[in-house]
């Protein structure tokens, strides 16, 4: 006579597999949008604290002076409420011929620079971000992008730099 042992089925662990875990690490960061995909994932420290993301912004247009650009090509929108009309600054920050303008990419997958920086002669750095939503060239597009033969070293990005 031979004894029949029977296994309760409660007992043991299905093996559900899902879509993710079949996906190598890099497909699921892709899979979670683009800010992942340039990023990564969060990553965290001992502590728990949000360790900050690299930063990522490469120098896309030189530094010139306000002056030498055409009238109208940086537009005046950008500028007149943070600087003619702003009478918290200097008044020699509020004239845009006093400074001299620089722009970078927050990525270097940016279409165009959205970083736009001013300096003005007494030292003060005023920041303006501008995002953009077309492309270089696109009339929807309102970023300003220059080219120019300086070859020196760039302005810092405040009194502290």
């Amino acid at each position: 006579m031979t004894e029949t042992l029977a296994k309760p089925h409660s007992l043991t662990k299905p093996n559900v597999v899902s879509k993710e875990s079949l996906l190598t690490p890099e497909e699921r960061i892709a899979a979670l949008g683009p800010h992942a995909r340039r990023h990564g994932r969060v990553k965290y420290d001992a502590d728990g604290n949000k360790i900050p993301f690299p930063e990522t912004a490469v120098p896309a247009c030189p530094p010139v002076r306000m002056s030498d650009l055409p009238k109208g090509f940086i537009p005046k929108r950008f500028y007149e409420k943070n600087l003619e009309y702003n009478q918290q600054v200097a008044s020699c920050c509020r004239k845009p011929e006093n400074h001299i303008i620089w722009s970078e990419k927050s990525h270097p997958e940016e279409a165009a620079p959205d970083r736009y920086f001013l300096r003005c002669e007494c030292g003060a750095v005023h920041k303006i971000f501008m995002a953009g939503v077309g492309t270089p060239g696109d009339e929807d597009d309102p970023r300003p992008q220059w080219k120019s033969d300086y070859s020196g070293p760039w302005p810092k990005r405040s009194r502290a730099d």
